[in-house]
């Protein structure tokens, strides 16, 4: 999976993550996680991901993200929050 560059998660009614989940792909650039029913977001997420440009979180029941959720993501260009985020505070 070393070689996998894109990811749709969409729909799948999945709460929660743990900091592993996504281990070992390090080439992934677009990941789409949108519609899942999320409500937390552990700080570490994203952290295996240097090369993620593109994050789709939208129709999630997310309230914030965690400070530095994003600082190995140097690559990241387009983040998509849309729909029921209400109170972000520390981003």
């Amino acid at each position: 999976f070393g070689t996998l560059r894109r990811i749709q998660i969409s729909d799948n009614h999945i709460p929660q993550l743990t900091s592993l989940v996504f281990a070992g792909l390090d080439r992934l650039q677009l990941l789409n996680f949108q519609n899942n029913k999320m409500t937390g977001i552990h700080p570490d997420l994203f952290q295996s991901l240097p090369h993620l440009t593109t994050l789709d979180l939208s129709g999630n029941e997310l309230t914030q993200i965690p400070d530095g959720m994003f600082r190995n993501n140097r690559m990241l260009r387009k983040l998509i929050l849309k729909s029921d985020y209400k109170d972000f505070y520390n981003f």
